[in-house]
């Protein structure tokens, strides 16, 4: 066999540690496991229309997987993991594909999908909800609603709970609903490296709960199922928004940060700067605008305006050139056809905590004078509840959150897009405490998988990895392997 491979073909085997040589031919038939979903296989006709749609966005990386399985069931997630691992495959995962960095496209792996795992179902405790991960925010808040329940679900529509909840969860009112989205994390139903079903909660699988908890796309067993805890819904949600020339970003910064963490627990605040330019009109600086949205989860009418009155009767106001003190709004619109025009296209999104807002915005709004994207924004949220709750990997937090989106068009700008949004972010390390795992550039540098997890949580959770996937039957984090 050795003998009929070129000179090129030998070398590249060496590369990648002549691990293919060991490697058994891909079975194209009788190995197909049964499933009650679907296997596509690299060579299949519609293999490519597959490949692509694994990513929400329009950036596809040239990353191919040597199988994907679309899983109806607990069943079939099983049959997948024992499937790759009869071959000697990896298994990536994927519920939505909204990760950034396209972290479920592996190399030769087996990508099982679970999008199609979206029950909802209420535990008989009425507190909490067993839900599949390939249920989105909107599906998952609809069906809460019906209970009179909420969850801090992501604030896109279409995120959806697997990966947003195994890496943190930033969402609606997540300050006032336990901080991040896995801190209501009660237990799940995984399948382990071993191909072995397990349900798993705080008393009997501490291990478990702690990775599952913040590991994100690190994650060494495949969720089938989340058991979340759920809140009662608010009667009433209010809206406030202001307005400002770009140019008053860092005193807006400023002043929002001080009502915010002095503000009342069922308030929301947010900052972006953003250009929705007209159609084939490029950014630029001065045509930035600053606006704060805030938001308050009442019980009466009353009680959301007053929330609201703490910002937009205070300083805030100073600089604004529109101001809208209330409006009454729902769930179903702030989920409402979202940024459409912005969101889709080529993207990248990179993101840090921060310990000095005002000198961050500043390093923006030098660097979007030079941004090449035509479409984007960056965003800036104040979180007051930064407790690093019980037992939980997820370890990096801080009151000030950045992460800054671009979005594209055509593939040649790739470089460019993202060459500024790395050097941009190299400008801003200096105020830079950590980053949040979910909204990462994995493959800017292998320190922002680091960066995430203190020291004491990264030991942790590598030494768990060793321990329940010695294997290494899942795939590590693609900024590690890279």
């Amino acid at each position: 066999m050795l003998g009929a491979l070129t000179r090129r073909q030998l070398l590249r085997l060496i590369a990648a540690g002549g691990a293919a040589l060991a490697r058994p031919a891909w079975p194209q038939g009788s190995d197909r496991p049964r499933l009650g979903g679907r296997i596509v296989l690299r060579n299949d006709a519609d293999y490519e229309t597959w490949r692509a749609s694994m990513v929400w966005h329009w950036s596809k990386p040239q990353r191919f997987p040597e199988a994907i399985v679309q899983a109806r069931s607990v069943d079939d997630v099983q049959a997948a993991v024992r499937y790759a691992a009869r071959n000697a495959r990896q298994v990536s995962l994927r519920s939505s594909g909204h990760n950034g960095s396209c972290v479920s496209l592996r190399d030769r792996a087996v990508l099982i999908d679970t999008s199609a795992l979206r029950r909802v179902q209420m535990a008989a405790d009425g507190d909490s909800a067993w839900v599949g991960p390939g249920t989105t925010s909107r599906e998952l808040l609809d069906a809460l609603a019906k209970a009179g329940r909420i969850f801090p679900a992501a604030h896109c529509a279409t995120v959806a709970m697997g990966g947003y909840v195994l890496g943190g969860g930033m969402g609606w009112n997540g300050d006032q609903f336990g901080g991040m989205a896995c801190h209501n994390l009660l237990g799940a139903r995984i399948v382990t490296a071993e191909g072995e079903k397990l349900e798993v909660d705080e008393q009997r699988h501490p291990d478990w709960m702690y990775a599952l908890r913040g590991a994100g796309s690190g994650m060494f067993a495949a969720v089938s199922e989340l058991r979340l805890r759920t809140f009662a819904a608010p009667a009433v949600i209010g809206n406030a928004m202001l307005v400002y020339p770009s140019a008053e970003a860092p005193g807006v910064v400023r002043r929002l940060r001080e009502r915010a963490l002095s503000g009342p627990a069922n308030t929301e605040a947010v900052m972006l700067l953003l250009h929705a330019p007209t159609k084939g009109e490029a950014m630029a600086a001065d045509r930035f605008v600053c606006v704060v949205q805030l938001f308050a989860y009442a019980a009466d009418e009353s009680q959301a305006r007053s929330a609201l009155q703490h910002y937009t009767g205070s300083s805030l106001r100073r600089g604004a050139s529109m101001v809208v003190d209330y409006q009454s709004t729902s769930i179903a619109r702030m989920y409402s056809p979202q940024n459409t025009e912005l969101d889709y296209g080529r993207y990248a999104v990179d993101n840090f905590w921060s310990d000095d807002p005002e000198a961050a915005v500043q390093v923006f709004l030098a660097r979007l004078a030079t941004v090449p994207a035509p479409r984007g924004h960056v965003l800036y949220t104040v979180k007051r509840n930064t407790d690093l709750q019980g037992n939980a990997c997820l370890s990096r937090m801080a009151n000030d959150y950045f992460a800054c989106y671009l979005v594209w068009d055509h593939l040649r700008d790739d470089a460019d897009n993202r060459r500024w949004l790395r050097e941009t972010m190299k400008k801003l390390q200096p105020h830079t405490t950590g980053r949040y795992i979910n909204e990462i550039d994995e493959l800017a540098q292998s320190e922002r998988v680091t960066d995430c997890y203190s020291p004491e949580a990264w030991r942790r959770l590598r030494e768990l990895r060793k321990r329940y996937d010695p294997q290494e039957r899942f795939c590590d984090y693609l900024g590690l392997s890279a």
